[in-house]
């Protein structure tokens, strides 16, 4: 607020006067949410998480019509999402909003396009080998073959949207929508 030469500054808030309870209780929120983990600390996590089979191979599903996935553990700090591509799945070119994240794939072979400046930059992804990404990566993930495929991924912190683009040699990316990554979140 601007004021003028010779007008008097808004009194300010009374010392004794209390927070309403809902600013004290987002005062209190934004306190305590937990630092996010780094893109090493969520390759580290998946890597782990693949190596126990028993906590994810249950889910693993295969559905030739679409990608399938379902979001194996959550906290308020991070997630991790069980991810199976049969031949020809694929995701658009996209972000993950303020998350950074790392996957692994266990089965099969993913590739990976992802943008760096303004180039376009490709990797064959096959069992073992671990991405990792800051907040703003903005790739694609697509399986062209020889058989399905399955990934595990982490975010963090969790998931809250995801931004989709276009890429324009002349241009560059350009957003087209933002999907909402519901708390319950499966296909």
């Amino acid at each position: 607020m601007a004021l003028r030469l010779g007008e008097a500054a808004p009194a300010p808030r009374p010392a004794g006067r209390p927070m309403s309870a809902l600013a004290a209780r987002i005062v209190r929120a934004e306190a305590e949410r937990p630092a996010p983990l780094a893109p090493d600390d969520l390759a580290v996590m998946v890597a782990r998480f693949a190596s126990a089979g028993g906590r994810w191979r249950p889910y693993v599903r295969h559905d030739p019509h679409r990608r399938w996935y379902v979001r194996l553990a959550w906290t308020p700090r991070h997630e991790i999402w069980l991810l199976c591509w049969e031949l020809g799945h694929t995701i658009d070119l996209h972000d993950h909003g303020t998350s950074a994240g790392a996957f692994v794939v266990t089965e099969g072979v993913l590739r990976e396009e992802y943008v760096r400046g303004d180039d376009l930059h490709r990797v064959n992804l096959r069992p073992g080998a671990v991405q990792r990404f800051a907040a703003g990566h903005v790739h694609t993930v697509w399986n062209d073959g020889p058989g399905a495929a399955t990934s595990i991924h982490a975010y963090s912190p969790p998931l809250h949207s995801m931004t989709y683009y276009t890429r324009d040699l002349s241009t560059g990316l350009q957003p087209t929508h933002v999907e909402l990554v519901p708390k319950t979140a499966v296909p």
